[in-house]
């Protein structure tokens, strides 16, 4: 939230002579269409943008091309992770590894452990 309060900040004082940077995309924003508007809230500005970590600016139209480009595969790859996850977990609560964690006795015993406790048997010797 801070992130984006000081985003914001930055966007409205910029000038015609400013150029927007930042260390990371994914600092500035998670999802395609809030950075293609937040790129066009600079541009609107007459600033540039600059992105440290992945080497892009957008003072060229090559440059602004391979933001575009960048952006477009960055939700493309949060979208595949978000599938595998949901995949995994899926396939983990089929097996009953979700969720539920499988005891260390079988059900049988379980049974023989409590009916030593209650025989008045020691922990050591349940164990």
């Amino acid at each position: 939230m801070l992130e984006s309060w000081r985003a914001s900040q930055g966007l409205d004082s910029l000038g015609p002579a400013d150029t927007f940077v930042v260390w990371k995309l994914d600092r500035l924003s998670r999802s395609l269409s809030d950075l293609l508007h937040l790129l066009s809230q600079i541009k609107n500005s007459g600033a540039t943008f600059e992105s440290l970590a992945e080497q892009i600016e957008t003072r060229s139209a090559a440059g602004e091309l391979m933001m575009n480009m960048l952006a477009c595969f960055a939700q493309f790859e949060r979208q595949m992770i978000k599938e595998r996850t949901k995949l995994g977990i899926a396939r983990a609560r089929a097996e009953g590894r979700w969720g539920n964690a499988k005891f260390a006795l079988s059900p049988i015993q379980q049974k023989e452990a409590l009916r030593m406790v209650h025989e008045g048997g020691s922990q050591s010797e349940v164990a």
